[in-house]
């Protein structure tokens, strides 16, 4: 499938994404690590802070999947952004994807190509692509400051497809906004999800003038649950809707100790900051 196909990357090079918890993936690894590791060719060259990976590179793969750099230059960053926000509520997570704004104009457009968005946008943005290898549930969440964003699940057309015309589709987005206006939380985490198929790759896409810093992809294959996800479920989005104290007192922000997050698709959480 073109770009994002898997490249000759050494098979002694570790996954710079590791398995945080059941279905959960993130960056895990230090950027002394990721300087020990890779090659000198693909640490960044942006602020030193991290790996500057080619397309193919694979970030990690088990029973399940296999997540790849989808575009060459794609961002693993391990400092800046928003990642003091994402230790807070994850602390074993060491960096994030930049995933930047990696449509042009913030519009999702059918038919078009990771070529084409590559194209488009300057370096320091990276798309993540995803290959289940069992039909699931798919799902990833972004930091983004606090402004309104999109992000979205992108369907990529095999080599057949493209041969009768097509190129791919956006399964699922989530436009949302967390600037702490009309009921929304000041720098909250966005999520989207989307039903996938086994053997397909999807690519994990962001819309904005500023960057966003993916944090965090989750996969259940088909019968599995975790976090109030199931693959039996339709599309949804997960945003934070509310936050409360242990007392019930409503806050716009986590407050240190213990929190209750309610989400937009109905589920509640109990976060420790």
């Amino acid at each position: 499938m073109g770009m994002v196909s898997a490249s000759a990357q050494e098979a002694t090079t570790p996954y710079i994404l590791s398995q945080v918890e059941a279905n959960t993936y993130a960056v895990t690894m230090t950027n002394d690590e990721i300087t020990a590791a890779f090659d000198a060719q693909w640490v960044a060259d942006a602020w030193n802070i991290g790996a500057a990976l080619p397309a193919g590179t694979v970030m990690f793969e088990n029973d399940d999947l296999v997540i790849t750099a989808a575009v060459d230059k794609t961002p693993v960053y391990t400092a800046n952004g928003k990642l003091p926000q994402i230790k807070k509520e994850n602390p074993g997570y060491t960096g994030y994807v930049n995933a930047g704004s990696t449509l042009a104009q913030n519009n999702w457009e059918e038919g078009i190509t990771i070529q084409d968005i590559a194209e488009v946008k300057a370096s320091n943005h990276g798309i993540v692509a995803v290959t289940p290898k069992k039909a699931g549930v798919l799902s990833f969440g972004v930091y983004a400051g606090n402004n309104s964003r999109e992000i979205g699940i992108y369907k990529l057309a095999t080599d057949d497809e493209k041969a009768e015309g097509e190129f791919g589709a956006m399964i699922a987005t989530n436009n949302f906004r967390n600037d702490g206006e009309n009921g929304t939380v000041e720098n909250a985490p966005a999520f989207v999800e989307a039903q996938v198929e086994a053997g397909r790759q999807y690519a994990l896409m962001a819309g904005g003038n500023k960057n966003l810093c993916l944090h965090q992809i989750k996969f259940v294959a088909q019968g599995g649950s975790v976090d109030g996800i199931s693959s039996a479920e339709t599309t949804t989005v997960k945003n934070i809707t509310a936050i409360y104290t242990l007392a019930g007192a409503q806050v716009s922000s986590l407050q240190d100790g213990v929190n209750i997050v309610k989400y937009s698709d109905g589920t509640s959480a109990k976060i420790v900051k």
